[in-house]
């Protein structure tokens, strides 16, 4: 990097700036493309603003309802994709007076289709949209006409100029343009346009703080130093974390951080040539563990080792992956290991699915209690699994077997006791928990059942909560039963047979609807009895 000197602002500017005559004349813009797969939905968090305006895109040329060849589940359609990411970006933004994110919607890939198939499509997908959204309680956050309907491979694309012109609009027309900003904040502000141009990604605060001085009269002090920073970093012009460990550094162009993230959480179809590092992003997936040498090694790509100016700003990026919790620093079985921890795990990019297997067999049901919460938000992002297990993983280690973590797509197996496991299964609204002694679920000790429902129902809540404020709800007004009911059970006919808390408690048997007849006592374990 250039010396600090070289981006200061001109003297003649400051002098503008001081005078109150200085005028921007062009209002800077951060463009992101976004990746759609499933992969990405963790790294949403970085770049998700309240203030942004997002186009979902999706394949014009198939059916909204036809299942797309490139996932091979055969559950994914464009519907399925539109609806994923708009639930993602309204949970993230919050929900108040303000006009402000707005969502467009753009079919791509028209050059596939005739005049008069496009001119029917175009209708028909405002149509669709309509029918998803148009009763969506926050529908005043889209723009339901028109549709966009473009063709990337035409750089002079009428409908890719309509849709230009439709951001721009919005840009100027929603309640943050002309905002008044402190006229000192200016100064601080070109110099860091200034430094994006240059390629300049991150910076040390204390070089920034540096820059600041040679500003003069218009140098800020250390309190308005930080209160700029964290009004940059509420607006996502830049991020900067402002805790012990982390606010040493400041991330620039937060699209970089992106870029960076998408060496090692991003789909197969992109991994790179090089076998040893494709064998690196397979294990990965296979297993959701990364060694930290393999993550550096994965930085040395040109693509991603250009962002960072030193490696200690690659220990800074750990850190702050790890602060988001993509990166997991795993819990160890005993606190009497001296082994030093040197990998790190990464739920949101494991594929495989937790094996159903263990409900075939009948010693797993005689010796398993069920708990399941089934959350009532209708939008909470498939993120929300990942940040549960990472958090579930701070409190009880991840089991391992033959030296792999025993971590799946939204679900794990974590060690409790020598004799205890505990299963989380994350699927559409329900987190579903077995805890499993090795022996018989009557030898599961009734202190450990009740203080592991207490520490998951609080640790649910508390990612919840995350979500819940984002969107500007008000937690504390909120009874808890509302948010995620709690059934308890056992395991019946390979899968979890529940009845509410309540039925539980005051009955000591249960009919199911299959007939079988429950004995309610193992599963009441869940519960300290405050009578006892």
């Amino acid at each position: 990097m250039k010396k600090i000197e070289a981006y200061a602002v001109r003297d003649d500017i400051l002098k503008e700036v001081k005078s109150g005559q200085y005028k921007i004349k062009i209002a800077p813009s951060d463009l992101v493309d976004f990746g759609g797969q499933r992969s990405y939905d963790m790294t949403h968090q970085l770049f998700v603003q309240h203030g942004g305006t997002f186009v979902v895109m999706f394949d014009g040329s198939r059916d909204f309802h036809e299942p797309l060849k490139e996932y091979p589940t055969g559950d994914i359609s464009n519907e399925s994709i539109v609806r994923h990411w708009v639930n993602s970006i309204l949970t993230y933004c919050v929900d108040d007076s303000d006009v402000m994110p707005m969502i467009l919607f753009a079919a791509t890939h028209s050059d596939r289709l005739s005049e008069d198939m496009q001119k029917k499509m175009k209708i028909e997908f405002g149509k669709k949209v309509t029918e998803m959204f148009g009763a969506h309680e926050r529908n005043k956050h889209f723009v339901f006409d028109p549709i966009f309907f473009i063709n990337g491979t035409d750089k002079d694309d009428q409908e890719i100029q309509n849709l230009k012109n439709q951001l721009v609009s919005i840009a100027r027309n929603q309640p943050s343009w002309g905002i008044r900003r402190p006229m000192v904040w200016v100064p601080l502000e070109l110099l860091i346009n200034n430094m994006k141009k240059d390629n300049v990604n991150f910076i040390l605060k204390t070089h920034l703080a540096e820059a600041n001085t040679m500003n003069g009269d218009l140098a800020l002090s250390d309190k308005q130093l930080d209160e700029f920073l964290l009004t940059q970093h509420a607006l996502g012009k830049i991020m900067y974390f402002n805790q012990p460990e982390l606010n040493n550094f400041i991330i620039l162009y937060p699209p970089a951080l992106v870029n960076i993230l998408r060496s090692f959480i991003t789909d197969d179809i992109f991994w790179p040539e090089d076998d040893i590092l494709r064998n690196i992003l397979s294990r990965m997936t296979d297993t959701g563990k990364i060694y930290r040498r393999d993550l550096l090694k994965l930085w040395e790509q040109k693509t991603f080792n250009d962002h960072f100016p030193d490696d200690d700003f690659k220990t800074f990026v750990i850190q702050v992956l790890v602060h988001l919790d993509v990166l997991v620093i795993p819990k160890r079985y005993s606190v009497k290991s001296k082994t030093q921890v040197d990998y790190f795990l990464v739920p949101c990019t494991v594929k495989h699915r937790m094996p159903i297997s263990f409900l075939n067999d009948k010693s797993f049901s005689n010796r398993t209690i069920s708990l399941v919460y089934r959350l009532q938000k209708s939008s909470i992002p498939s993120a929300l699994s990942f940040k549960l297990i990472v958090a579930i993983s701070g409190i009880w280690p991840i089991k391992e077997l033959n030296d792999c973590p025993l971590l799946y797509h939204s679900s794990a197996v974590l060690c409790v006791d020598e004799q205890t496991e505990l299963r989380i299964i994350v699927e559409d609204k329900r987190v579903i928990i077995y805890l499993t002694h090795e022996l018989s679920k009557h030898f599961i000790s009734p202190n450990i059942a009740a203080s592991i429902q207490e520490c998951l129902t609080v640790t649910l809540e508390a990612v919840l909560t995350f979500y819940i404020s984002s969107i500007g709800k008000s937690y504390r007004k909120m009874n808890v039963s509302n948010l995620f009911p709690i059934d308890i059970g056992e395991v019946c006919d390979r899968s979890p047979c529940v009845v509410s808390i309540s039925k539980a408690v005051h009955a000591s048997h249960w009919v199911c609807d299959k007939g079988i007849n429950h004995d309610t006592k193992c599963s009441r374990l869940w519960f300290f009895d405050k009578e006892a």
